[in-house]
């Protein structure tokens, strides 16, 4: 049950960033758009060290790894060797073109959902970063924008196809851009 919640609210994440991917091209005759990306891997814990709350995990292509989890991970004494941690990772950018007066500002949101006590360990991560940036240059072939940040730092971004007029985007333009990362974490018996 507690898997398709995981499940559940990464998929309705990735329903809300495509709903406002899609409100914005609407709502906008300029360029812009978005691009998801998602991947999944199964990994095993080989080791675990509850004094240092650290599992040592084994990839699909054998490829060993280290991580140390905070005490966040509620369920820490949960995790056995031998379980298979799933992850689930989306990404996402969603650039717009928009005339505006404004300056230029940015904002940073964090959401976590943890397991509840007595489950398996798990926990989703979603981090949003909107920003809005002056177009420094546009490189057409390689599909990146060098953005000037609001605290005055350069940025290059890689822009996806299905970010709708690329061509159009120039120096000079202020663009809208949100940056999401999810991550769902899960702990399975073998």
């Amino acid at each position: 049950m507690k898997k398709f919640a995981y499940l559940g609210l990464v998929s309705l994440i990735i329903l809300s960033l495509v709903t406002f991917a899609a409100a914005k091209e609407k709502e906008m005759a300029k360029p812009g758009g978005m691009a998801v990306d998602a991947i999944s891997i199964t990994a095993t814990v080989v080791k675990v060290d509850q004094a240092k709350r650290m599992v040592t995990i084994k990839g699909p292509a054998g490829n060993m790894m280290d991580v140390v989890l905070g005490q966040e991970v509620k369920n820490f004494d949960e995790i056995k060797e031998n379980d298979q941690i799933k992850a689930r990772y989306v990404e996402s950018i969603a650039v717009f073109v928009e005339k505006s007066d404004a300056k230029p500002a940015a904002s940073e949101t964090t959401t976590v959902e943890l397991a509840p006590i007595g489950y398996k360990p798990g926990a989703v991560v979603v981090d949003t970063v909107e920003a809005t940036a002056q177009v420094l240059s546009a490189n057409y072939a390689k599909r990146t924008l060098k953005l000037k940040l609001p605290n005055g730092s350069a940025k290059t971004v890689k822009v996806g196809k299905q970010v709708k007029k690329f061509k159009q985007i120039k120096k000079g333009d202020e663009v809208v851009v949100r940056y999401t990362q999810a991550v769902a974490l899960t702990v399975e018996k073998p």
